[in-house]
């Protein structure tokens, strides 16, 4: 029993490498350019220097949000990015500030991640919550909790990336939950807060920029 699942995962894990490595021309992706057996686990060879996630970041803007220029600068990049995964029928599905990389040196960003993304053509409707690392699922869509009657399609990293985007200019998540099941509730049933409510600086500009 243990071999078959060990031979399943590593047939998972060969399918996601597989994908990531398809990913690996557009611009935003983290560059996968081998995966080689080692022991009893795996090596994957990454060449490009990532110093900080997303996340580190926003910790270290004290709650406040980040300036409204980088956060437009990141969001377009994130946005392109997203984009070219969907013209190759792919969801990332796993969106959030853990999974953004960043380069404090020129800057650069890149979506990691992608041991949930999956082909679009792949994606049917699942009646069971799946599985999640507790980090991503303050991001997770509707769609993937399981509990609505639609499949899983490009709309759901969108969904992820306002509630990153509502983040990165407020410094706090739109939405609070307790446990899995909560946040299940509360991606299908609750309205987010509108930044203009939200006592920081750069939700207030960006409100004012948009109206």
């Amino acid at each position: 029993m243990h071999n078959i699942l060990s031979v399943i995962w590593w047939q998972r894990f060969v399918v996601k490498a597989f994908i990531t490595q398809e990913l690996s021309a557009i611009s935003g992706i983290r560059k996968i350019h081998n995966v080689l057996p080692h022991g009893s686990g795996n090596l994957v060879l990454v060449t490009d220097l990532y110093d900080c996630t997303l996340q580190q970041v926003l910790a270290q803007s004290g709650g406040h949000g980040l300036p409204l220029a980088q956060v437009l600068e990141i969001s377009l990049s994130l946005i392109n990015t997203l984009g070219c995964m969907h013209q190759q029928d792919i969801v990332h599905k796993a969106l959030s500030s853990q999974h953004v990389l960043i380069n404090t040196i020129n800057g650069d960003i890149a979506l990691a991640g992608l041991a949930f993304a999956s082909e679009l053509d792949q994606e049917l409707q699942s009646t069971q919550l799946p599985k999640q690392s507790e980090e991503t699922l303050p991001y997770m869509s509707p769609e993937q909790t399981g509990r609505m009657n639609r499949d899983v399609d490009y709309r759901s990293d969108y969904y992820s990336l306002g509630i990153l985007m509502f983040e990165l200019l407020t410094g706090q998540r739109p939405f609070e939950a307790k446990d899995a099941l909560d946040w299940v509730y509360t991606h299908i049933c609750r309205l987010p807060p509108i930044t203009q409510y939200v006592s920081t600086s750069t939700s207030r500009g960006y409100f004012k920029y948009c109206t």
